[in-house]
């Protein structure tokens, strides 16, 4: 569980591994928030993350892979 939600491991189609961070609903994180952390998690090279793949923002659901 991360700060604003809960975060998955999931495998891709092309059987890559990836982190899937999914804000819950009850978060207090809006959509300029998201926005921020896309835009920092893009820029962010550390070993103990892993590298931006894609996001979603549709309506109330908020997802970075």
């Amino acid at each position: 569980v991360g700060g604003f939600g809960k975060v998955f491991y999931g495998r891709l189609e092309n059987g890559k591994e990836v982190a899937i961070k999914r804000a819950s609903s009850s978060s207090m994180q809006g959509s300029t928030e998201f926005r921020n952390e896309v835009i920092l998690l893009s820029r962010l090279h550390h070993r103990n993350l892993v590298r931006l793949e894609g996001f979603c923002e549709d309506e109330d659901l908020q997802v970075c892979v």
